[in-house]
């Protein structure tokens, strides 16, 4: 192989090399041998069985694209090929597409291979090789029909009848036939079967009482599993059912002690809802911090900005509330939360004295039935922030429009005062003295009524108006 001049014996050397470090597991270098064979030698006797070897060694290295590339190719170039090797092709490239999670490519080959060479000796195997590429594809109803023919096989191993009647339990749990996928898992726990199947059924018996609603059971089921399997790699998805469990039952300090050995989206939410149950808002908002920290766009976490947003408005870190509340804004622009969300950052830009950015957002609050009353609150907001940037004309409209739009609204008597406010502020006496006559005309039993009459009877001062400011003052007295 080493030496530089290729001769007669140069493929054989090749093919034997190759083989060896096969059979020694170094499957780079076999395939490297093959490989080269078959640059070098397209023609050589050797090249089907190279070609064959080749994609061996790519699939017991773990490299599924070659191995793919490889038999796809053996089986164009060799499609009239009838030798024992044609059948381990066509199981090694259905392995291979099913590793690599191509299920219907999958579901394909093993198909091709159980039509074209019925007697092979591995058929059962093949046979639950397909259904479970059915699985993957979410083909439930077929695979269901195709795992009850294969457990009724008296040929197939017990281990792979096992794992076939597993299978038929999570088709059953993922069409949420719980009743059917608890009386196989029930079926199966009674049965000595591997332990490494019995901890599968173990964890979904839990999660088939629980998606069924029956929350005692599915807690003992985990609570079992839990016991039972420290180690299991589903150990953490146990912890979360059972805190899950807990939380429904609102047995939520229970709920909270699971929660808090694993963090992922829900479980961080159902923590931060846990502590709020319990009263404890350290606890809360720290859960939904972490939440939104980790995970920025899960659909836990819109509530989690919300909250968090209410949190820091509450404690008057304003610039902290709308960077909480503008991430709904950014990832959740169908959110429900949405023209609340605006509201609140409204309200924080009027707090920070930024008028102009207040009104931008609270123009962008949306009046539905939900927010029928936050609506309103918003439009009488946008003609405050007016009042506040001393734009008295745009604010006298915004206050008239409110009027017009909400005639009986809870504001529209503060926006009536204000409108006599903003002529007040300009010493447009006439004009201020005829709103806040309005306004107690109007709105005779609103707080600003006393005051009102008194502005009049000033407004008749300002205008040296002596006399009826004296008949409009002993009024207000």
């Amino acid at each position: 192989v080493t030496d530089s001049e290729i001769n007669e014996y140069t493929d054989d050397a090749l093919w034997g090399s190759g083989w060896c470090y096969y059979l020694l597991e170094e499957y780079e270098e076999a395939a490297e041998r093959f490989s080269k064979l078959l640059n070098d030698f397209p023609d050589s006797d050797l090249a089907l069985q190279a070609r064959h070897k080749l994609g061996k060694s790519y699939f017991q290295g773990n490299n599924y694209t070659e191995t793919i590339k490889v038999y796809q190719e053996f089986l164009e170039r060799y499609s009239e090929y009838q030798g024992k090797e044609i059948e381990e092709v066509y199981y090694l490239l259905g392995q291979a597409y099913l590793r690599s999670e191509k299920y219907k490519e999958a579901e394909e080959v093993f198909n091709n291979l159980l039509f074209f060479f019925p007697g092979f000796e591995l058929a059962s195997e093949v046979k639950y090789y397909e259904v479970l590429s059915l699985f993957k594809e979410n083909k439930y109803e077929e695979a269901i029909v195709q795992l009850k023919d294969l457990i009724s096989e008296a040929e197939i191993e017990d281990k792979r009848k096992e794992e076939a009647q597993y299978l038929l339990a999570r088709c059953w749990l993922n069409l949420q036939e719980y009743t059917k996928a608890i009386k196989n898992l029930e079926s199966l726990k009674q049965f000595e079967v591997e332990d490494s199947i019995l901890e599968k059924v173990s964890f979904d018996l839990g999660l088939a009482y629980s998606r069924q609603g029956d929350k005692e059971k599915a807690i003992l089921g985990f609570q079992e599993f839990i016991e039972k399997y420290p180690q299991s790699e589903l150990i953490k998805s146990a912890h979360f059912e059972l805190g899950k469990d807990l939380y429904d039952l609102k047995k939520y300090k229970l709920a909270l002690s699971e929660l808090k050995k694993t963090s992922t989206d829900e479980a961080l939410y159902l923590r931060g809802k846990s502590s709020k149950e319990l009263g404890d808002q350290e606890g809360e908002i720290t859960a939904f911090e972490e939440l939104r920290e980790k995970y920025p766009r899960s659909n836990f976490s819109e509530e989690a900005y919300f909250v968090l947003g209410n949190n820091y408005y509450n404690q008057k870190r304003y610039k902290e509330a709308i960077e909480e509340f503008d991430k709904i804004v950014q990832f959740f622009p169908q959110s429900p939360l949405l023209s609340e969300s605006n509201y609140w950052m409204g309200w924080s830009y009027f707090k920070l004295s930024d008028y102009k950015k207040a009104s931008e957002y609270f123009n962008k609050v949306e009046e539905d039935e939900k927010n029928l009353s936050l609506g309103q609150r918003a439009k009488f907001l946008v003609a405050e922030s007016w009042y506040n940037l001393k734009d008295y004309q745009k604010a006298r409209e915004a206050y008239k429009k409110f009027i017009e739009m909400y005639p009986e609204g809870d504001f529209s008597a503060n926006a009536q005062y204000a409108i006599a406010w903003t002529y007040l502020e300009n010493k447009e006496f006439n004009a201020s003295l005829e709103e806040f006559k309005k306004l107690i005309s109007i709105y005779p039993d609103s707080k600003f009524t006393e005051e009102a009459q008194f502005r009049v009877g000033k407004n008749y001062f300002l205008l040296g108006n002596k006399d009826m400011a004296k008949t409009e003052l002993e009024k207000f007295i």
